[in-house]
């Protein structure tokens, strides 16, 4: 691990030292030459303390993991953060051999009573729900939130952008009451199991949904994209392009299967109708003009797929895929 030699005094208090688990901070994160995304780390109980005292490379317990199934490609990798507090360890007392696992959170400040956490987690805590919330976010703020807490069940996975795919699934059922000082008693209400709606054995929306509503949205930085609704009498879907930051503006479209079915395209002032229950179609102009047709090919299809296959020559996927 290290690159000279470590000579320790086998006194108790060293001993100790090799045995135990102890405080450190991440300090190093880039640069591991065996390209293992082992880090070094500032340990002052065990005497690393100062840049100069850093360890050398250590492997991190837990992260990433990894098999040799399919010939290594399979397993989870979540790099360690630098200044991200971790536990040291030598294995089987060597200091020539030390892990370092990543630890608790570390709190603010000695009054803290919430640690340093993902903004939305310290949230939950403070409504006394962060038992309920699961995440994971990247420190560019990347990330998968998961609401077990009854009423607020559901799922966003967001790019660093805050643009993503948002589940709003809000369960009708309720909860045992916790009391304190005693067991926590678990989720009582509705549990998907292995229910599916592709394998078409999912429960319908008046037996899941709180107010029998639930909602599915992709959402661009501006807030453009599509909206799924879902309804014990029906279901919905609006798709909407914004012309900035959230407007209301844009083209829209809405399709609706109550009433027969029906679709709704608004574009500025100008609006057609699909009325599947009278069978009829509506415009807002009494007057229909022939067209020249618009070319969607030469003008929108090919630029953008040339842009995105620009964008593929650089794109994480593409260099981790084509390494």
């Amino acid at each position: 691990m290290w690159e000279t030699p470590t000579i320790v005094n086998p006194d108790a208090g060293n001993i100790l030292k090799a045995v135990t688990f102890s405080d450190c901070v991440i300090r190093k994160t880039e640069g591991d030459p065996k390209g293992d995304n082992r880090v070094q780390v500032e340990c002052p109980v065990k005497g690393h303390t100062g840049k100069e005292n850093w360890t050398g490379w250590v492997e991190v317990g837990g992260m990433p993991i990894g098999g040799t199934h399919n010939k290594g490609d399979t397993g989870i990798s979540w790099p360690m953060s630098p200044r991200q507090r971790g536990v040291l360890v030598y294995i089987d007392g060597d200091p020539m051999n030390a892990i370092v696992f990543p630890a608790g959170p570390s709190s603010e400040s000695k009054d803290s009573k919430v640690g340093l956490l993902p903004k939305e987690t310290v949230n939950a805590i403070k409504k006394k729900e962060g038992h309920l919330v699961y995440q994971l976010k990247t420190p560019a703020g990347a990330g998968l939130t998961m609401n077990d807490a009854t009423g607020k069940e559901g799922v966003a996975l967001q790019s660093h952008t805050g643009s993503g795919l948002f589940i709003d699934s809000p369960n009708k059922g309720s909860e045992p009451t916790q009391k304190e000082k005693e067991e926590t008693k678990p989720r009582t209400a509705y549990k998907r199991g292995t229910d599916c709606v592709a394998c078409k054995t999912q429960k319908g929306p008046g037996e899941v949904f709180k107010d029998k509503v639930g909602y599915v949205r992709l959402l661009g930085q501006n807030g453009s994209g599509l909206t799924i609704v879902d309804a014990e009498d029906g279901s919905g879907i609006i798709i909407r392009v914004a012309d900035s930051k959230n407007s209301e503006n844009g083209p829209s479209i809405f399709m609706s299967s109550k009433d027969g079915g029906s679709i709704i395209l608004t574009a500025g002032a100008a609006q057609v109708q699909v009325r599947g229950k009278t069978g009829d179609v509506k415009m807002n102009k009494d007057i229909i003009q022939e067209l020249v047709r618009f070319p969607v090919e030469t003008d929108v299809v090919k630029p953008l797929m040339t842009q995105l296959a620009e964008l593929s020559k650089t794109s994480l996927y593409t260099e981790v895929t084509t390494a």
